[in-house]
């Protein structure tokens, strides 16, 4: 019998050749498998990240409608899943404000490890490759959460995306930042103030800078579902307007114990890095999390501008930052941080500097090394490289891409580190007056100046009287002047050149003519600026183009202008007029007031007649198609102004 038994044994021979057959059928499968796609197309490459194949009946649409998603991993973990390599029931639609994808899938699944749900973004790649952007700076606020857990940006996976067969390009699948993700409680019907809140700053506006009403709030909200809160906003935002500066840093009742104090530190040090806009107030969550103390916090959103790209170009890598002056300064605080920052007694908040200052060795030291965060990028980036020369058709700005965001990291952490060690306080609201062209200071273009509009709520201020400072050639303002009393020429609108100065916001070739109609038959003239202004006037019918001018913006506005307002000698009617629209939720002129000044030069540019004053005027913004974008949501009807 074990004779028998011992010839059934296969030959050492065998029992070594056995396994290496094993293992190469286990490889060439393998690598079968990754080159060829069946039914979505084949591709030439084996894949470096995850593929979605979507197949539909209908294109993808704004309205939802079903389809079929297969979720293909290439890590051999994830293929072990349920839901990998099978098709999976789900609604899909485009999403409104990125043009990305945003499905339900009809049963939760833990896709990649993310979380368990059936709730998903796909967020496109966009101009200047914004989907790895988009990832880079979840993992890059993520890496702080050591420290910080009670808040995180979610987690995401770049993936590669067909539709029926047709190559999309790569996409950044994510989670959604709701009540799940931030480990909120559900909603209490029992005890109301107990409940949980997520708000959202609507159409890039939000951050306290104007305070809402019912009518027209700044806010959406995210959580809860069936529970109204708009009053929260509105009551952070008159807190933060109205609190004395005593009030306002109490250690017992002020602003840190409403706000988390660490939220609102590392935020700003990331808005730092990474250049994104938190900083100025814009793109932001609101939540409140009734199981920490303090509750509320804020989060980033919407990177489009981060890592030294925005959706039309590059960013200097020195944004925000003098390095010459080992000085902080922004365009536009956000209200927050200006009353943190900007104090009226600048000892009030030397103990808060103190802290950032500690925070951001702390972060340095631990967690946002340049040489880590330059390793993280490079890691990520050669994952995708084929990815990203497939979805940007050019291996040239792909190259110069990766270097950019390489010197982006090293340029910009080594400067936050120079000034954030110097002694004095380095935070600054006094801007240099020469203007810079950077798209994010003055030029925003006509498809971003709705997002930028809010900024210009600095200029409408009524808490101050603001200044204007107009340096022009001699010859050009009594060529005006001439015009005005001219009876057949003073209705030519005709723009001459200026410098213009506003609150030490400066600008050069900027528009400025007497305002026509009933202003010429007063002695003290009216004014209108127009920043965009490509065709200038310059006196013996001689005209200057510079047609580079025509997307540009002034903070989001296109012109201002200066009223003498002849019939009203307490400057307070319309002031008064517009605030009760504004009470009432009726769109309006912003209105505020400015003091005025102009510098006559010569044609070399020394100057004729010192800085003159001119008086009080009223500062009010143009009904322009800006202004129609902004205080309406169908903008598309007509604007008749009378005679």
């Amino acid at each position: 019998m074990s004779d028998s038994l011992e010839k059934l044994k296969p030959s050492r021979f065998k029992r070594e050749i056995i396994p290496f057959i094993i293992i190469s059928v286990i490889t060439i499968s393998s690598l079968i498998y990754f080159s060829y796609q069946d039914s979505t197309g084949s591709i030439i490459y084996s894949p470096e990240i995850p593929i979605i194949n979507i197949e539909l009946s209908n294109e993808i649409s704004n309205s939802s409608q079903q389809c079929f998603i297969k979720f293909e991993p290439i890590s051999f973990e994830f293929m072990q899943t349920n839901w990998a390599n099978r098709y999976l029931a789900a609604d899909i639609r485009r999403r409104n404000s990125d043009g990305g994808f945003s499905f339900e899938l009809y049963q939760n699944e833990n896709l990649f490890d993310i979380r368990d749900d059936d709730d998903w973004l796909l967020l496109p790649s966009g101009n200047n490759l914004a989907a790895l952007r988009i990832k880079m700076a979840f993992d890059v606020y993520n890496m702080l959460r050591e420290n910080s857990p009670n808040y995180r940006l979610p987690n995401s996976k770049l993936v590669e995306v067909y539709i029926n067969g047709k190559y999309q390009g790569f996409y950044l699948l994510s989670e959604r930042i709701d009540r799940k993700m931030m480990n909120l409680d559900q909603e209490n019907f029992v005890n109301i103030e107990e409940n949980d809140i997520i708000f959202k700053a609507s159409n890039w506006e939000g951050d306290f800078y104007n305070i809402p009403n019912s009518t027209d709030s700044q806010w959406d909200q995210i959580f809860p579902n069936a529970i109204n809160f708009s009053h929260v906003p509105l009551y952070l935002t008159q807190y933060i307007h109205n609190a004395s500066e005593e009030d306002f840093f109490n250690e017992d009742s002020g602003i840190f114990t409403i706000f988390d104090k660490n939220s609102i530190i590392d935020n700003l040090l990331f808005g730092l890095l990474i250049g994104h806009e938190i900083i100025e107030g814009s793109s932001f969550y609101l939540i409140n999390n009734h199981k920490i103390d303090p509750g509320f916090f804020i989060l980033p959103w919407n990177f489009e501008k981060s890592f030294g790209f925005y959706e039309d170009g590059i960013i200097p890598s020195d944004l925000w930052l003098n390095g010459e002056k080992n000085e902080i300064n922004s365009v536009v605080w956000s209200k927050l941080y200006y009353r943190l920052l900007f104090p009226k007694n600048s000892s009030t908040n030397q103990k808060f500097i103190i802290e950032i200052k500690n925070r951001w060795n702390s972060i340095r030291t631990n967690f946002w090394k340049s040489d880590n965060l330059i390793a993280y990028f490079d890691n990520l980036y050669s994952s995708i490289h084929k990815a990203i020369i497939r979805t940007s058709n050019s291996e040239d700005f792909v190259l110069n891409f990766a270097e950019n965001i390489r010197n982006w990291l090293n340029i910009r952490g080594n400067l936050i580190d120079e000034i954030l060690n110097e002694q004095a306080t380095i935070f600054t609201n006094d801007l240099e007056a020469p203007y810079r062209a950077n798209p994010e200071v003055f030029g925003f273009s006509s498809s971003t100046a709705r997002r930028n509009y809010f900024k210009s709520a600095v200029l409408f201020s009524t808490q101050e009287i603001h200044e204007v400072s107009v340096v022009i050639q001699r010859d050009y303002f009594d060529d005006m002047v001439l015009r005005k009393l001219d009876p057949y020429r003073w209705n030519e609108r005709l723009f001459m050149p200026s410098i213009i100065t506003i609150d030490n916001y400066s600008m050069d070739n900027v528009g400025f003519r007497i305002r026509s109609n009933y202003n010429r038959n007063y002695p003290k003239d009216s004014f209108k600026l127009k920043f965009s202004e490509t065709e200038f006037y310059l006196g013996d019918n001689s005209y200057k183009n510079i047609p580079e001018n025509k997307d540009r913006r002034f903070l989001g506005l296109r012109r201002l202008n200066l009223r003498a307002a002849p019939t009203d000698f307490s400057f307070m009617n319309e002031v008064t007029g517009y605030e009760i629209y504004k009470i009432l939720g009726i769109p309006h002129t912003r209105i505020s007031w400015t003091k005025l000044y102009i510098t006559e030069i010569d044609e070399n540019g020394n100057i004729v007649k010192p800085k003159e004053y001119k008086g009080l005027y009223l500062l009010t913004e143009d009904i322009d198609k800006t202004f129609l974008n902004y205080n309406f949501k169908n903008p598309e009807g007509n604007l008749y102004k009378t005679c």
